[in-house]
């Protein structure tokens, strides 16, 4: 086999996120080695991979007067886009002039820097204008050597993540605008239906990729602006038509694809990042797919038997020649260079390291363009004879596993399907035979009547003096791209698409008639139109009959996700310094501001990090609660900003969650981030169905949860600091939920044994020690005692505690029935032989934490189930769970810690300042006595002993020994001075 896979990865500079949060620099490049550290554990051997090229693009560059950025001196290691277009670019366009496919495909988080490689901007032009400009350049030259006829077709096709998600029919899969991908029984998979046109310039293709781009984000945006992301495969089919010698005419072809794969920032495994790399938590499916489809080509390419999931979605099915197949491919992995992007950074490296292991078979595809019509013609023959003679099922069986093992009607469902299949098949080949019969001069001209660029140069031209919105996009390529002119003295109406709407939206949140915006002598305001419609303003939500005159820079969301700036261009020009450009994360941050749920100053990079996941999160809750409103789903979604102990947990760092509540029965629970956002795609899902009429049954319901699924009610944090130093406590300890908010209290107890087990109290001072190092190598038992809870919730049954102590864990007291106030008596005993140095800075730091845990019950109803979920929403009373934190997290630590850190301080002074009165009161009664010498052992008593009647028998006994024997030198005894 050929090794015709090459595999560059690329650093970027750090960009304003990054910067903003002071982020660190955890990648090095050295020739074609790349090397990670681990910000959270620096001492660690770092990760190193080696690639075909390495290109360090972070620093040490300087830009030109025109704006391309170069070295800025000889000796930096900045690679420009030259650099990455004669590395990889140039070998592309000499594969395509020799007749191989050749396939360019980028990956890597969103913002890594993916596009700047793929299209770039401005004079820093990336691969993909620079191979088409150079090609056309080249084809120029030859054509006035009269060398032959050359043909240059363009196409440009974008997959949904969220269409590949669930592949019910592998055979057929709709795409954006009625696309679906087809197999060709004889000569693979194929889009039907995709637009190909023909091109004479690299100026028709630049055209075309900015109108693909545009149609792009008008898709992206329909479903939600803040995660959609298409995978955008960008076709470039050269043919060059010579004849031979014997006259004959001949065909060369080849097929350039270059992809730029959606962002993988959600492409996040739960720890499955080994040998396979099988991100199955990954929540862009199709990524997940690609990821497992390297993966088994790197075994087969090291000897392994493996079965190569191409069908398990579109884009691997596309991609199949490029990774498995007659292509030569090249791998772009975009990655960024802060610390704050780690795990998404080693992610990339680890996909990258597989695919250079891939190894493909290129072979020129020339055929004479005769025998190529004759081929197609007879493949139609053949399946026209298959589906008379009823073959589809034999080929679907052939296909699909053995017939005998299916049922009557499945043999027929795929019968039918494959009668289907071959019928596309068949108008396939008749295209492709119109095609090369068609003149390349009629095929240009047809091209050029279906599209003309001049009303794109009349729409930037009208943006440099005309008001006008453009749309934010949480892909910096994909922002003002949308542009909507608003004429003065003009209405515009908003809402989904009907011959009155003249800004059309689509997608859950969005009225027939929306909004509207009209113009008045010379000012331009928006108005609600309908009272269910959600507008925001400036962050600030709009109520019915609310309108607002526009001016420059404001900010507009309509529904959930379709956020939009209003531009004048003649105020903005009368005082620029006034009007900042606004950027999609300001937009996103004003609106969480508005609603609670905006961070304090930022302290550290933790803090950051949450409010960056607020920002991402809040679009997609607003979404989901959208989408049970259309649906009517009777469910409600809220944000939550959850410390570890509200989790149940000790240790960790604090984590957004969602809560969904079902409004008609009060029943509620907690996802994580990662489970909501995989719910959310269902749910996007369903109400595109719905869109479409085509109401499908969903395995599981997005919306709903196990209602005999334990759940956590509240819990309690417990400071064992009065075990470190054998004190007992009881305590009466608040119980807090998710969102900070009290739920009942626990009443219980820690108490101190000694060796035997007994409990040590008060009355016990000989097993109190001053340090609890003392304890280290020392048998030590405890017990924790939960006597009961108060006021839990009442929709809550089947109620018991949990916790661990130490290192033992899911100790738990018995379960409870059919009350709030529930009566545990439960006493537990723990045993440490012996005590160790890791379990006392446990015992002075750590927590005990008791979940209170349980299982709901339905609320009564009552008149809510005539309520739609519109209007139960209204009426809930859903608390923000950031104020929620703020209100009770203080409360928390004062009750809790500082409370109980301050009455074992108080008991340890007690205890202390009696010990210290009993030793006083023995040197005193021994001096009276005129003891000169006393035991250790003797004070050791003495601090044992309780009344001061213990100390005078002491006192008589030693003054006694002493009478009789003097001072012994040889016993161990204390002196007094």
């Amino acid at each position: 086999m050929a090794e015709n896979v090459k595999v560059a990865v690329r650093v970027r500079p750090f960009n304003k996120r990054e910067k903003d949060r002071n982020a660190t620099v955890v990648v090095k490049m050295d020739g074609s080695t790349t090397t990670l550290t681990n910000p959270d554990k620096p001492n660690d051997k770092p990760k190193k991979f080696t690639f075909d090229y390495s290109y360090w693009s972070h620093d040490g560059y300087k830009e030109r007067a025109d704006g391309y950025l170069e070295k800025d001196k000889a000796s930096s290691k900045y690679c420009d886009q030259n650099r990455v277009f004669d590395d990889l670019g140039q070998g592309i366009l000499n594969n395509a002039w020799e007749g191989y496919n050749s396939t360019l495909f980028a990956y890597g988080q969103t913002g890594s820097g993916k596009s700047y490689s793929i299209v770039g901007y401005g004079i820093n032009k990336g691969v993909v204008p620079v191979l088409a400009d150079r090609l056309f350049t080249q084809i120029g030259e030859k054509s006035n050597g009269a060398d032959g006829q050359f043909e240059v077709t363009f196409s440009m096709l974008e997959i949904y993540s969220e269409q590949v998600r669930d592949l019910l029919n592998p055979k057929t899969l709709k795409l954006k605008g009625g696309l679906k991908v087809r197999e060709n029984p004889t000569r693979g998979f194929y889009v039907e239906g995709l637009e190909t046109v023909a091109v004479a310039s690299y100026e028709n293709i630049e055209s075309r990729m900015s109108e693909g781009t545009k149609n792009r984000t008008v898709a992206a945006t329909n479903m939600n602006a803040t995660s959609s992301r298409a995978h955008t495969i960008v076709g470039i089919t050269f043919v060059q038509k010579t004849k031979n010698d014997s006259g004959e005419e001949m065909s060369k072809t080849s097929v350039i694809n270059l992809v730029d794969l959606a962002g993988s920032e959600r492409a996040r495994s739960t720890g499955a990042t080994g040998e396979r790399l099988k991100e199955g938590a990954m929540i862009n499916q199709s990524l997940s797919s690609l990821g497992n489809v390297i993966s088994a080509l790197a075994d087969r390419s090291g000897g392994k038997k493996v079965r190569v999931p191409y069908r398990d979605s579109a884009l691997t099915k596309l991609l199949k020649n490029a990774l498995g197949g007659n292509s030569k491919t090249v791998m772009v992995a975009a990655i960024s260079p802060a610390d704050i992007n780690y795990d998404e950074t080693l992610s990339t490296l680890r996909y990258a390291d597989r695919a250079k292991q891939i190894k493909t078979v290129a072979k020129v595809n020339e055929d004479p363009t005769a025998k190529l019509i004759r081929e197609l013609q007879e493949e139609n023959k053949k399946l026209k004879e298959l589906i008379e003679k009823g073959g589809a099922a034999a080929v679907a069986a052939t296909v699909d596993g053995d017939s005998e093992e299916l049922t009557e009607a499945e043999k027929e469902q795929i019968k039918r399907e494959y009668e289907e299949l071959m019928q596309a098949a068949m108008s396939e080949n008749e295209r492709k035979m119109k095609d090369m019969e068609q003149s390349w001069q009629e095929k240009l001209e047809l091209a050029a009547k279906e599209h003309d660029s001049t009303a794109r140069k009349e729409l930037e031209a009208k943006m440099e003096t005309t008001p006008h919105i453009f749309n934010l996009n949480a892909d910096p390529q994909m922002c003002k791209v949308l542009v909507h002119i608003l004429e003065k003295g003009q209405e515009y109406m908003i809402g989904k698409p009907a011959d009155n709407t003249k800004i059309p939206l689509q997608g859950a949140g969005i009225m027939d008639q929306h909004a509207i915006i009209r113009g008045d002598g010379g000012n331009i305001f928006l108005k609600i139109i309908d009272p269910e419609a959600k507008v925001r303003f400036n962050g600030e939500l709009l109520l019915e009959g609310d309108e607002m005159q526009l001016r420059q820079n404001d900010r507009i969301l309509f529904g959930t996700s379709h956020l939009y700036v209003y531009c004048d261009p003649v105020q903005y020009k009368a005082a620029p310094q006034n009007y900042p450009e606004v950027s999609y994360e300001m937009a996103q941050d004003e609106i969480s501001a508005c609603i609670g749920l905006s961070s304090a100053a930022e302290k550290s990079k933790a803090e950051a990090e949450i409010r960056e996941q607020l920002a991402e999160l809040r679009p997609a809750v607003d979404e989901a609660n959208s989408i049970s409103e259309e649906l009517d789903q009777k469910v409600k979604f809220d944000v939550l900003v959850v410390p570890p102990h509200y989790r149940g947990i000790d240790t960790g760092m604090t984590e957004i969650m969602v809560r969904m509540k079902h409004l008609e029965n009060g029943m509620s629970w907690v996802w994580s981030r990662e489970k909501f956002i995989n719910r959310k795609y269902i749910m996007q899902e369903m109400y595109e169905e719905r869109e479409e009429g085509q109401a499908t049954a969903h395995e599981e319901n997005p919306f709903t949860e196990d209602a005999n699924t334990d759940i956590l009610i509240g819990s309690a944090a417990v400071s064992p600091q009065c075990l470190a130093y054998m004190i007992d406590m009881s305590q009466q300890f608040p119980l807090l939920g998710y969102a900070g908010d009290s739920v009942g209290v626990i009443n219980g107890s820690l108490v101190p044994c000694d060796s035997k087990g007994k409990e040590i109290t008060d009355d016990d001072n000989a097993e109190f020690i001053d340090d609890p190092k003392e304890l280290i190598g020392r048998k030590y038992k405890v017990k924790v005692k939960i006597d009961n809870a108060r006021g839990l919730p009442k929709r809550f049954k089947d109620v018991y505690v949990k916790y661990d102590m130490f290192l033992e864990t899911d100790n738990k007291t018995k379960v409870i029935n059919g009350t709030a106030n529930p009566d545990f008596n439960y006493s537990g005993t723990h045993q440490f032989n012996p005590a160790t140095s890791e379990l006392v800075n446990w015992l002075k730091t750590g927590n005990l934490i008791l979940q209170v845990r349980g299982k709901q019950q339905p609320e009564v109803t009552g008149n809510r189930r005539k309520m739609t979920t519109r209007q139960l929403s209204k009426t809930s009373s859903l608390v923000q769970a950031a104020s929620q934190i703020q209100q009770n997290q203080s409360a928390w630590k004062t009750v809790t810690i500082d409370k109980l850190a301050k009455g074992v301080l108080e008991r340890r002074c007690d205890t202390l300042e009696r010990k210290l009165h009993q030793l006083r009161l023995l040197v005193n009664k021994a001096e009276e006595q005129k003891i000169v010498n006393i035991r250790v052992t003797d004070l050791k008593k003495v601090l044992a002993i309780q009344q001061p009647e213990a100390i005078d028998t002491m006192i008589r006994k030693l003054a006694k020994e002493q009478a009789k024997g003097g001072d012994n030198p040889q016993s161990k005894a204390c002196h007094l001075m």
